[in-house]
């Protein structure tokens, strides 16, 4: 998603976007506007129930920030994501690109712990997760290469549905649901490690260690 809206503003600033418009500064301003109306109305609520998501800018109001989304929401933007696309990216070969890209992308976010193995030798066949890294790489080069994209293109998850059947195992959301809650005692329960009074000695993992055990 990074990696579509830094080349969408980045369209919009060369005026291969929005063209009609004169002002880089009005592009940039129709273009983001135009992501968040999707977003809101489309992707992660509707009409009735807009959301409130908007689009992370750096301090010169050109380029993208650091997009944070949870599990389930990115789950909602990566099936709308053509829509996304259509609106970012003006060249029709790189569009067509994305498009091949994304649907195996999506399927990381799909997995379950039912999958059968007669549905992994259709969905996960070595040559066009390969295919797709070879393609990612022709769009982005080094900058559009994350850990995920490094799991799907190289075959690592495919060689791994196959050995284990499901991926569930190997999941990390509920580490990263116990640091939240790790974090939340420390800074609302702990005295953060404070300083030393006379002889007592105060530590921010006394605390923490007590509430472990």
């Amino acid at each position: 998603m990074t990696m579509v809206l830094m080349e969408g503003f980045s369209n919009a600033v060369q005026r291969k976007i929005y063209a009609t418009i004169s002002s880089a500064k009005e592009r940039i301003n129709a273009y983001r506007e135009q992501i968040e109306q999707i977003m809101n109305h489309e992707v992660l609520g509707d009409d009735d129930g807009p959301a409130q998501w908007s689009v992370p800018m750096h301090d010169n109001g050109k380029t993208v920030g650091t997009i944070t989304l949870d599990n389930n929401r990115i789950r909602l933007v990566l099936e709308n994501f053509e829509r996304l696309i259509a609106i970012s990216i003006s060249d029709e070969i790189r569009r067509n690109k994305y498009n091949y890209c994304i649907p195996f992308i999506a399927m990381q976010y799909r997995l379950s712990g039912k999958i059968m193995i007669s549905q992994m030798k259709i969905s996960f066949n070595t040559r066009p997760l390969l295919t797709v890294g070879l393609v990612w790489v022709q769009l982005h080069s080094n900058a559009g290469c994350t850990n995920c994209t490094h799991l799907l293109s190289s075959g690592h998850l495919a060689e791994y549905m196959f050995k284990w059947r499901n991926l569930n195992r190997f999941s990390q959301q509920g580490f990263k649901k116990f640091n939240h809650v790790f974090s939340t005692f420390y800074f609302r329960r702990t005295n953060h490690g404070g300083r030393r009074h006379r002889e007592a000695k105060k530590s921010k993992l006394m605390a923490i260690g007590q509430w472990l055990q």
